[in-house]
């Protein structure tokens, strides 16, 4: 009887673990589109985009807009990029820094 309530634990515990892995994975992936989705480029005119941001931004967030924006200037031929963050209520330090150094013109 205690080798086969032993099994069934054993049993019990690979189900779980599957179970939680896959749970995991479905998170995981609805983490990333929702980081994609929140990400929109608008194209404004002929050659001027502006990516409207709100919330926090992680390094990990910051990568994907840079992305975002870097393919639609290479898609479009964008020679003016908006990044609105009147609506960023948080950054963190790294970003930050990596915001400061570089040599941006930020509009008046």
């Amino acid at each position: 009887m205690w080798g086969v309530s032993t099994m069934l634990d054993k049993l019990g515990l690979v189900t779980i673990e599957a179970y939680l892995l896959g749970r995991e994975q479905v998170i995981e992936r609805q983490q990333q589109e929702l980081l994609d989705l929140s990400t929109a480029v608008i194209k404004f005119w002929e050659g001027i985009v502006a990516v409207p941001l709100i919330g926090t931004l992680d390094s990990e967030r910051t990568q994907v807009v840079m992305e975002s924006v870097l393919e639609a200037i290479v898609e479009s031929e964008v020679v003016i990029a908006i990044i609105d963050i009147t609506g960023v209520t948080a950054v963190h330090t790294l970003v930050a820094q990596h915001l400061l150094k570089k040599r941006w013109r930020p509009c008046a």
